[in-house]
């Protein structure tokens, strides 16, 4: 039983194609059931990020649990499969288990570095657990990977060095806004109300902004509006909004577009005739896109996606790839660590059949001996049943040791098969 990788990312498709793989945390505890109920898949967890859909599983075959899970990503996008197929993530036990910890650490991130991708991991363990398709290979895999991610980050200055997706998307609204690097006075309406909303929300209420947070659900946005203290509106009312706001933010996880030509051609005739000169600025970070492209055509916008933003974090990497060595250093290791963990996993059911087994022959031998015993007073007997046991448990102790320390060499295979023989196991 190994671990299969097969994914898509933002990064190796055309943006209008990848977003077509996009999965909501609504349509996940669906795709994981889906996943479970293949032959040759036991274990399933879906991470889907703004620039990746990853889907890990445990398989039986790998040939088998691959087909099983191209199909499904032909279903999940209506993508033929010779667009997708070229550009195809696919790895498989060792080499998906050191993607997922590079990923974890924020090693192979649209933003390097980037301190969201650690909860979206957790977010992806979470829902698994929840639905019930995260058994214990994906539970340690995915538990030592969080703890990688957490070593880089509190080791190296990597995400000192960051900006977040969210992050950048301020830093293009901010830039193209004015020439004094400000935000202060500035309204800008925050579409949804999710983490990287809540991000950018909570970052231009600090930079002084007036927030405006229009959400599918009021009452999340108004929560939102409260703790970034701004205020809230309905998603219906947006367009109205956007005549007097001077940017708008997009990060909803919606399958639907919010913000279609005719809305913001109406927003852009009531700031003409308000005599709004000023650009209304659009960055659309969410994954599908929360903007029809085709509002970019419209003389008075500017409108930025995710292409924008990987674009706009490039030319700030050089400090960070500076952290990438020390960073990778602690993924191996930490690579190693749940390797040996793995290993000792498996030396684990052969131990206990041990231990069990001597239990059984110190048993048969108080109760040949039950006559006896019988004759001694109750701290005896009881001084008798500790010796006993600690005797079995001292004798026992170096002998699993040893096999925890071989387990997954072929000295500790050998092992193994001689306790085998030794004990009778089953």
């Amino acid at each position: 039983m190994s671990v299969l990788l097969i994914g898509v990312t933002h990064r190796d498709l055309p943006l209008e194609v990848f977003e077509r793989f996009a999965v909501t945390a609504d349509d996940t505890p669906k795709l994981l059931a889906a996943l479970t109920a293949r032959d040759h898949v036991s274990e399933a967890v879906v991470l889907a990020t703004c620039n990746r859909t990853e889907i890990y599983v445990k398989a039986e075959r790998f040939h088998g649990a691959f087909e099983d899970l191209r199909d499904l990503l032909v279903d999940l996008s209506d993508v033929a499969p010779d667009r997708f197929l070229p550009h195809l993530t696919v790895l498989w036990d060792e080499e998906a288990i050191e993607h997922l910890f590079s990923v974890a650490a924020g090693l192979d991130s649209a933003v390097l570095g980037e301190v969201e991708v650690q909860g979206q991991v957790r977010q992806a363990q979470r829902m698994a657990e929840e639905e019930g398709t995260l058994g214990p290979t994906l539970e340690l895999a995915f538990r030592h990977a969080l703890g990688a991610g957490k070593r880089v980050r509190t080791e190296t200055s990597i995400a000192h060095h960051t900006a977040s997706v969210a992050q950048a998307a301020i830093e293009i609204a901010r830039d193209r806004l004015g020439d004094d690097g400000s935000l202060e006075g500035a309204t800008v309406a925050v579409v949804g109300a999710g983490k990287m909303a809540t991000s950018m929300a909570r970052s231009l209420s600090q930079a002084g902004s007036l927030v405006v947070v229009a959400n599918r659900t009021a009452a999340r946005g108004a929560q939102l509006a409260d703790e970034v203290g701004g205020r809230a509106c309905a998603l219906v009312d947006l367009p109205a909004e956007l005549a007097t706001a001077d940017a708008v933010l997009c990060g909803t996880s919606s399958t639907e577009t919010i913000l279609g030509v005719g809305q913001i051609a109406g927003a852009l005739a009531h700031r003409r005739a308000a005599r709004t000169a000023a650009e209304l600025v659009i960055v659309d970070i969410a994954m599908p896109r929360d903007v029809d492209p085709a509002v970019d055509e419209l003389d008075g916008v500017g409108l930025f996606d995710m292409d924008d933003v990987a674009r706009r974090t490039e030319a700030g990497l050089d400090r960070r790839r500076d952290e990438v060595a020390s960073a990778t250093i602690i993924v191996e290791d930490e690579v190693l660590r749940y390797h040996n963990a793995t290993t000792a996993r498996a030396a684990g059911p052969i131990i206990a059949s041990v231990r069990t087994r001597a239990e059984q022959l110190r048993l048969l031998e108080l109760d040949r001996h039950a006559s006896k015993l019988e004759a001694l007073d109750d701290d005896t007997r009881a001084l008798v049943e500790q010796l006993t046991k600690g005797m079995l448990a001292k004798w026992l102790h170096q002998p699993s040791v040893r096999l925890r320390e071989q387990a997954g060499t072929l000295r500790g295979d050998r092992l193994a098969e001689a306790l085998h023989d030794l004990f009778d196991l089953p």
